[in-house]
């Protein structure tokens, strides 16, 4: 199933947090993997931290937070959209089939 036919059908859903703590790049900039401290403390991955390359964030990653200073002007732009808003009861899972 494609990701989205995960999150539609309820096979995978936002279940954990982890904090983004650095970027190993291509010589061009491009992400390749990522430096991730877990909550589950020291004792799991490399004293809690974890290495995720790109493919498992394309597959896994539902939502990231991401400080404004960080993004482009395209994607700034972006945010001038209008909100899709989201029904209080709503789980935040099946609010991701209506992102595009």
């Amino acid at each position: 199933m494609s990701k989205a036919d995960r999150i539609s059908f309820q096979d995978i859903s936002p279940s954990h947090a982890m904090a983004i703590t650095g970027v190993d790049t291509t010589n061009d900039g491009q992400p390749i993997k990522w430096r991730v401290e877990n909550s589950w403390g020291t004792k799991y991955g490399d004293k809690g931290i974890w290495y995720m390359y790109n493919d498992w964030f394309k597959e896994y990653a539902l939502a990231v937070v991401v400080d404004k200073s960080h993004l482009s002007e395209d994607d700034l732009d972006k945010l001038k959209q209008k909100p899709i808003v989201i029904a209080d009861w709503e789980p935040f899972f099946l609010a991701l089939r209506n992102l595009k």
